[in-house]
């Protein structure tokens, strides 16, 4: 052999961004995993996300929620503020400006207690499109005590 020829491309870099993207992932993952509020993404009027706290202030699992077909998150609203979260939810899914980004309504537990619910909610870009992101507190017991 008297010569060889190639090409060489040092890809240290993308393994480097691959482990930090991964470390995020597991970071923003844990920190969800463990509040004390409730979080969901709602998109396409699907819950694509949801962690173990708004699971338990509703009293379903994580994954009957992740397995409801459009539409089908609001049962957990109480019927006298379904039209207002419908349209709050088909604005932020949207895009669209107008919205209201805190509110409290009641909500309706698996068992059928109905809850007082508080939200901070706000369109998120997820996957590529817009969705809707909801951090979300039980204050029945301070509104009991009202």
């Amino acid at each position: 052999i008297i010569a060889i020829e190639g090409t060489f491309i040092d890809i240290s870099d993308k393994f480097y961004l691959e482990e930090k993207l991964k470390e995020s992932e597991l970071k923003y993952r844990n920190i969800t995993e463990t509040s004390l509020i409730g979080l969901y993404i709602l998109q396409d009027n699907v819950i694509k996300y949801a962690n173990q706290r708004i699971a338990d202030i509703y009293g379903y699992t994580v994954d009957e929620m992740l397995k409801w077909k459009p539409g089908e998150f609001i049962k957990v609203i109480h019927p006298d503020y379904k039209d207002l979260i419908l349209k709050q939810a088909q604005k932020k899914q949207a895009g669209l400006d107008g919205i209201i980004k805190q509110y409290q309504f009641q909500g309706i537990k698996k068992t059928g207690e109905i809850i007082w619910i508080e939200v901070f909610s706000k369109t998120e870009i997820y996957k590529g499109k817009p969705a809707d992101l909801m951090s979300v507190i039980d204050i029945s017991e301070k509104k009991t005590a009202e």
